[in-house]
This record gives C-alpha cells, sequence and structure tokens, in this order.
C-alpha cells in the first residue's frame, strides 16, 4: 500500500504534464485567419450636420450594402435683433460605406413615414381650405386624403407602417388599417396608447 500511493502521485504528475504540454502546442498553432464571434461595424456616414432621425426606423439591404434612413438638418441664424432662429430640413438618404448615394425630399408638413417595398411613403398635413387634412404621399404624389377615416384622432398621427400590401396608421386613439390605394378598410379604439409605447 505504501508503495501504491507514490505510484498514483507519479501517474498524476505525468499525467497533468502531459495536458500542459497540449495547451502548449494548441496555443502556439498557427493562425488561420478567421475571426469567430467578432463583429465587426460598417459605417454608413450621412454629410456633415445631418443627424439620424428616430421617427422612421432606417431599412439595411444585405443585397446592396445600403442603409434607406430618414436625417435632419438644424441650422441656426442670427437674426439682426439678436435673437436666433432655427431651421430644420428633412431629407430621405440612401447610404453606403462610402457615404450617400442618393437623396429624396420629404414634404414639408410631414407627420410620419415608412420605407415599404416600393419606396417611402408618409402622411403629411395640408390646410386646403382652413381645414386641416392628413395625406398619404408616395414619391411626392398625394394618394388620398385620409382625413375622414381618420375623425379626430387624425390629429394625433404617431406612426405609420407598411403591412401585407397596405397601411397601417397609428393615432393617439387607435389603429386604422388602408389597402395600398389608400382606401380605409378598418379600424381598432383604444390601442392607440398601447402600441404606441411599443417599437419595431
Amino acid at each position: 500500500m505504501k508503495r501504491l500511493l507514490p505510484l498514483l502521485t507519479a501517474l498524476a504528475l505525468l499525467l497533468s504534464a502531459a495536458g500542459c504540454q497540449k495547451n502548449r502546442i494548441e496555443q502556439n498553432a498557427p493562425r488561420t485567419g478567421v475571426l469567430t464571434n467578432v463583429f465587426r461595424g460598417t459605417e454608413y456616414p450621412l454629410p456633415d450636420g445631418w443627424s439620424l432621425s428616430d421617427v422612421v426606423p432606417p431599412v439595411y439591404d444585405p443585397a446592396a450594402d445600403t442603409v434607406r434612413c430618414l436625417a435632419f438638418l438644424r441650422t441656426e441664424t442670427e437674426n439682426e435683433d439678436g435673437t436666433i432662429s432655427f431651421s430644420f430640413k428633412q431629407r430621405i438618404f440612401l447610404l453606403t460605406p462610402n457615404g450617400p448615394a442618393e437623396t429624396e425630399e420629404v414634404p414639408e408638413s410631414f407627420l410620419c413615414g415608412t420605407f415599404a417595398d416600393d419606396g417611402f411613403w408618409c402622411l403629411a398635413e395640408d390646410y386646403a381650405d382652413k381645414t386641416r387634412h392628413v395625406l398619404l404621399k408616395h414619391a411626392g404624389e398625394t394618394i388620398a386624403d385620409l382625413t375622414d377615416s381618420l375623425d379626430n384622432a387624425g390629429r394625433y398621427v404617431r406612426q405609420l407602417r407598411a403591412d401585407d400590401g397596405g397601411f397601417l396608421v397609428l393615432t393617439e386613439g387607435a389603429v386604422t388599417a388602408y389597402t395600398g390605394e389608400g382606401a380605409f378598410r378598418f379600424a381598432v379604439n383604444g390601442l392607440g396608447t398601447f402600441l404606441s409605447l411599443v417599437r419595431d
């Protein structure tokens, strides 16, 4: 029995030394140059002074390696009387890793918008006949006047989302669904406040 203990100790030391040697060999093995579990971000720069807007979520196209987004430019101008005036511009950008590839104007009366497969859609205000109208627009063209179907909730429009060939308009008190041509489908009242807390 007295001989067995020294033999087991010697065996344990040999096995641990072999394990350490194996570790040294793995650490000194040539590297393949492939990193795993590492994320490398790509920057899609906006022009100087422009900032990404959180009103419309940006959309990434992996096939083209582009990002389509809404951005804004805020400028300050000092008036003759010493006061400062602010101006605010918004524009749609198609960004590449080398900078903007193209831009698109946004209506001045822009309320909210969304990117769909066929481009940028938005809701904008118009005050024809001194009455507020909420218009669905695409590529600078008015597609439909949604004012009547939005009723009083139209003054609190929060979001527009593309959905299955049509659109969802989120207001303060309801979610209203429309076809791609702006025809009314249905409305669910009372969900607006809850859904405004749930972002994409």
